[in-house]
């Protein structure tokens, strides 16, 4: 399978992913296990809860789950490449694709220096969850023969609290979340007294793996034609790289949002 190593430098690139990975599973081991705990008293993570309105799905299982999802993909790429583990090129997409998306929305909340921006972003991801979880809810209770349809209190209760969430707002689509991520990290870096590189195509980035691993993880065949490996759609190694760069952030962003600076 051809991934796209071609010379020193993408051995080194992929090097350097392997040893990212590590890093956030170190992190990943930081954050408690229970969603429940995440958030220390006084800690801006608890300030933007306090801010929020009772939602249908917990800001805080929304971020542990989107963590816990990324890093899992990673540690299961990592496992096969350096394993040697039998894998597929889709399998290798689907699981960057799933990354992506995991840590994408936690950036997007707790990346804006500004409590009001990272009030505003949360609110967009409450709304997504609560569409989410609405439509399921639509569709599992005209089920006829499965025992799987929710208490009908349950449901009403869980409405109710979406319609305060949604407050006759639209929520912004997974690739939109994304670009603006990709401005959220800017922001980042400008907060911390770093300039993002003149022409620094972040967005574009995003948005090129969100629209190629998607069509890969949906079995589409156009991925096929765009530019890539005999093996595989996009330039995997660097994609893969900056798709971890963005775990990272998240992991890091998450337990520095999360506890107390003493």
């Amino acid at each position: 399978m051809d991934i796209g190593l071609d010379g020193p430098e993408d051995y080194a690139a992929l090097q350097k992913t392997l040893g990212m990975i590590q890093v956030i599973g170190q992190l990943g081991d930081s954050l408690p296990e229970d969603p429940a705990l995440l958030g220390e008293p006084g800690s801006d993570l608890a300030d933007l809860m306090s801010a929020l309105p009772e939602p249908p799905v917990d800001l805080r299982l929304s971020i542990s789950a989107g963590l816990a999802t990324a890093r899992a993909a990673l540690l299961q790429i990592s496992g096969f490449i350096v394993d040697g583990v039998p894998t597929t090129p889709s399998v290798l997409h689907t699981l960057v694709r799933s990354a992506l998306l995991g840590v994408g929305r936690v950036v997007y909340v707790l990346g804006p220096p500004s409590a009001e921006a990272r009030q505003e972003n949360a609110r967009m991801v409450l709304r997504q969850e609560g569409n989410s979880l609405m439509r399921a809810y639509s569709a599992f209770e005209q089920f006829k023969q499965l025992n799987l349809v929710p208490p009908a209190d349950i449901m009403a209760a869980q409405r109710e609290r979406n319609n305060v969430v949604q407050c006759g707002a639209g929520a912004i689509r997974e690739e939109k979340t994304l670009v603006a991520m990709a401005t959220v990290i800017g922001e980042m870096l400008t907060a911390n007294g770093y300039e993002s590189p003149e022409g620094w195509p972040l967005a574009e980035l995003m948005t090129w793996i969100f629209h190629v691993y998607s069509g890969v993880a949906h079995g589409f065949g156009w991925p096929r034609l765009v530019p890539g490996t005999d093996s595989m759609p996009g330039l995997f190694v660097p994609e893969f790289y900056m798709v971890t760069c963005v775990a990272q952030i998240a992991f890091d962003v998450t337990l520095r949002r999360t506890i107390v600076a003493m």
